[in-house]
């Protein structure tokens, strides 16, 4: 029962569709509920013991919005005013 690869996905599912992409772990390291809507969607399917891409799942990875580094956030969500902030607190914590 094949379903539309465009259809929408949670945001855990991309998370292991993105794992999947990274060659992360064995058929057991990925969430059963989100590997068995991927498969259904086509997106992805199992080769020797190990999930992979199918052309329309690369495709989809391809079109997911970019991650943002979480080591970088502050400056991420509030730009170089965030990042200095950041950093005195994180002095202020070593002072004790």
């Amino acid at each position: 029962m094949s379903r539309r690869s465009g259809a929408p996905l949670s945001p855990n599912e991309e998370t292991t569709l993105r794992r999947v992409a990274q060659g992360a772990g064995p058929d057991t390291d990925h969430a059963a509920n989100d590997v068995r809507r991927l498969a259904a969607f086509d997106l992805i399917e199992s080769v020797g013991g190990k999930y992979v891409l199918t052309g329309a799942g690369r495709r989809r990875v391809n079109g997911l919005p970019l991650t943002i580094d979480t080591a970088c956030h502050d400056q991420a969500a509030f730009g170089e005013a965030g990042k200095a902030l950041s950093q005195f607190y994180a002095r202020s914590r070593r002072r004790g």
